[in-house]
């Protein structure tokens, strides 16, 4: 499954992280807002490992947990 998705580039990681809302869990590890400011160092870290993760077919067990928070009508 995870043979069929393409590596990314650091172009694409930069864009993608500019382009996140400013609002963030209480359980984030590092806050949205903290993570733009320090995009030029982050990103190249964040692009080598989400291509290991493709190119090895491993996702970590860290990687699979979320918070999901029903919004009731």
């Amino acid at each position: 499954m995870l043979s069929a998705l393409k590596p990314v580039d650091l172009d694409e990681v930069t864009s993608l992280i500019s382009s996140l809302p400013n609002k963030h869990c209480l359980t984030d590890p590092l806050p949205t807002w903290l993570l733009k400011e320090c995009t030029a160092e982050l990103a190249p870290f964040i692009c080598r490992l989400l291509n290991a993760s493709l190119c090895s077919g491993h996702v970590p067990q860290s990687f699979r947990l979320a918070y999901i928070t029903p919004l009731l009508k």
